[in-house]
C-alpha cells in the first residue's frame, strides 16, 4: 500500500514539475523566436504537446539508473557504476554483481570504493572491477585504509542520513 501511495505521489510530482518546465521551455522558446525576429506563437495545443513530452521524460527518468529512489518502503541510492545502494523497511543492503546480498550497517563510497561495516566485519567493493575485499575487524581495516586512502569505520554514515543528503536539495526540488 505504501507503495501505491507513493507512486501515486510521484505522478503528481511529475505533473508540477512538467507544468513548470514546459513553462521555462516555452518562454525560452519565445525568447528564442523573438530573438530570430520570428513572430512567436506559442499556443494551448503546443503547450500540452510540450507538457505530455516532459511528462513521458520525467516518468521514464523516474525508473532509471539516476532517477529511481525507490517506492513506499523500498529505498535506492545509486553508487555508480551501475551499482546501488537499497534499503527494505529501512534495512539496508547490498547487492554485488555474482555474490550474495550483504546487510549493511554504515557505508561510505571513496572514489570507486564502497567501504562498509557490515553485521560480521567491514567490507570493501571496488564497484568498478566488482571485487569484493573482506574484514573480520575494524582494526584490520582501519589499518588498510590507512594505507590506501579509504574512510575509517568511524566516518561511515548510515543509510538514512545518506538518503537524505542524496536525495534532497536540488534532487528532491528538480527530480521526480
Amino acid at each position: 500500500m505504501a507503495a501505491a501511495g507513493h507512486f501515486i505521489f510521484e505522478l503528481f510530482k511529475i505533473a508540477i514539475l512538467s507544468f513548470i518546465y514546459s513553462v521555462l521551455l516555452g518562454i525560452l522558446h519565445l525568447i528564442f523566436l523573438t530573438a530570430k525576429g520570428i513572430n512567436p506563437v506559442f499556443g494551448k495545443q503546443t503547450f500540452n504537446r510540450l507538457f505530455n513530452i516532459v511528462y513521458a521524460s520525467l516518468f521514464v527518468f523516474s525508473f532509471t539508473y539516476y532517477g529511481n529512489h525507490g517506492l513506499g518502503d523500498a529505498d535506492n541510492i545509486p553508487l555508480g557504476y551501475g551499482e546501488t545502494m537499497q534499503a527494505g523497511d529501512l534495512l539496508p543492503y547490498f547487492c554485488p554483481k555474482g555474490k550474495n546480498q550483504v546487510a549493511v550497517k554504515n557505508y561510505l563510497v571513496r572514489g570507486d570504493k564502497l567501504c562498509a561495516t557490515t553485521y560480521y566485519g567491514v567490507m570493501v567493493y571496488n564497484l568498478n572491477t566488482k571485487q569484493l575485499k573482506d574484514f573480520n575487524s575494524d582494526e584490520q581495516y582501519n589499518a588498510y585504509a590507512e594505507n590506501h586512502d579509504l574512510p575509517p569505520t568511524g566516518q561511515m554514515l548510515g543509510f538514512e542520513q545518506q538518503y537524505n543528503e542524496y536525495w534532497s536539495g536540488w534532487r528532491f526540488w528538480l527530480l521526480p
